[in-house]
């Protein structure tokens, strides 16, 4: 990237501005001709033989130069390694500091910037992430990002408001009974052919779970109104579900909204399948999937940072309840941050959103809370497009 509004700049802000792209990727590769010929230049001090080549060269300098004084005894390809890597920040921090589009996505956390290195030989990729200087770069603290880069550990973020208590002890009440074979569970007044009873929960569930979520709760009819999908994922702003969603928020005032996970999953299996590198599905498979990826991946990633005294076994099931979980949080992220409708309810009628996992082999629900970031969430100006 040469400084300016070159034709690479252009095209990144134009995917970003009327493409909607969510994630740029500034990637280098291992054995790269230019970034070796300009560590040599560095370390001869030799100009390159044409004004062309020193144009190239010249954008890399000064990732050879501190790979080079980092580094001046190590063997030229080990400074040829660090050297790649360096540029891939170098061009994160000219694209950041170069462009107002890309600094106001990664300002309003609408916009990803992360650089990797691709190995040649052995076809895998090194993600080197975001640049080290993003925040001081587009002067603003990024809580997302800060979130989304830590190891995930979960924050107890119980009700805040007595409606919300009352609500989240009943349910919680509810599933014992369901669990202990209460003789009271499911013992309800009749319901009235009008459901007159108007609901002050809403519950987004899997449609893979085989069972009812009334009787996982134990509530009464009328209660709570339940939408399923696939991955108790809320869609696309402007789509059918998440419309749905809007529509039931804004006609019944609801309380409570709560996000429900499951384990063993189907959905989530097949992402963390995906992750793993398997074979692309089909589209519409992938429409859903594309929204539990990003739950799978932090998983995947928080896993592999962390300690390997687990077995194998134990840390797969790890990783598969903390994707479910996260993909809670992330449905809960989405709804608030696209739905204006939902934002507002959130912010000035009193409905919390929580998340909650259901262990499919007892019926035991785990209630996880709000969002860990739901004052950053709630705290912007204007939800994103």
């Amino acid at each position: 990237i040469e400084g300016g509004y070159g034709g690479l700049l252009g095209s990144a802000e134009y995917a970003i501005a009327v493409l909607k792209t969510k994630l740029i990727v500034v990637t280098g590769h291992t054995l790269c001709g230019a970034v070796t010929a300009a560590v040599k230049s560095v370390l001869s001090n030799e100009a390159m033989p044409t004004e062309n080549l020193g144009v190239v060269v010249d954008n890399i300098r000064t990732a050879a130069e501190m790979a080079v004084k980092t580094m001046p005894e190590a063997p030229l390809e080990q400074q040829v390694k660090m050297a790649t890597k360096l540029n891939v920040f170098e061009a994160m921090q000219k694209m950041l500091r170069n462009s107002k589009i890309i600094q106001a996505g990664i300002a309003n956390e609408e916009l990803m910037l992360v650089g990797a290195v691709y190995n040649i030989e052995e076809g895998s990729l090194e993600w080197v992430g975001p640049h080290p200087a993003q925040e001081s770069i587009v002067g603003s603290t990024l809580h997302v990002h800060r979130w989304r880069e830590a190891p995930y550990v979960r924050k107890a973020m119980p009700p805040s408001s007595p409606d919300a208590r009352a609500i989240i002890d009943r349910l919680q009440k509810g599933n014992t009974r369901f669990v202990e074979k209460d003789e009271m569970h499911g013992v309800h007044e009749n319901p009235s052919i009008i459901h007159d009873v108007e609901p002050d929960t809403i519950l987004v569930g899997s449609s893979n779970l085989r069972i009812s979520y009334d009787d996982v709760f134990d509530s009464k009819p009328g209660e709570m109104l339940v939408q399923r999908s696939v991955g108790n994922i809320a869609g696309h702003a402007g789509g059918a579900m998440f419309a749905s969603l809007e529509f039931a928020v804004a006609r019944h005032l609801p309380k409570v909204l709560v996000v429900v996970g499951h384990t063993g999953d189907e959905v989530v299996s097949a992402a963390l399948q995906q992750v793993k590198g398997a074979k692309l599905p089909s589209k519409s498979m992938r429409h859903v999937l594309d929204q539990v990826l990003p739950s799978c991946m932090k998983a995947v990633t928080d896993a592999s940072r962390a300690s390997a005294a687990e077995t194998t076994g134990g840390r797969q099931l790890q990783v598969e309840y903390t994707a479910t979980e996260l993909n809670a949080l992330y449905t809960i992220k989405q709804l608030l941050i696209h739905s204006p409708i939902i934002r507002d309810a959130a912010k000035n009628r009193g409905l919390e959103l929580h998340a909650a996992i259901l262990d499919s082999s007892t019926g035991k629900v785990d209630f996880v809370g709000q969002h860990p970031l739901v004052e950053q969430l709630l705290g912007r100006d204007t939800a994103s497009k």
